[in-house]
């Protein structure tokens, strides 16, 4: 193995993937809020005149 990969077998896994998953639990949240949000903000200030 070269040093790269041997640097990386001491790592700690479990912050790594607590970072992820609220990344990812964020990614997710933003999604469907703006989902829900965006057809009542289009009614709310009008759809722009190129669409």
């Amino acid at each position: 193995m070269n040093k790269r990969v041997q640097e990386a077998d001491g790592m700690k896994r479990g912050p790594m993937l607590t970072a992820l998953l609220i990344g990812a639990f964020v990614a997710f949240l933003n999604e469907n809020l703006l989902a829900n949000a965006l057809p009542g903000l289009m009614r709310e200030f009008g759809p722009c005149p190129y669409l």
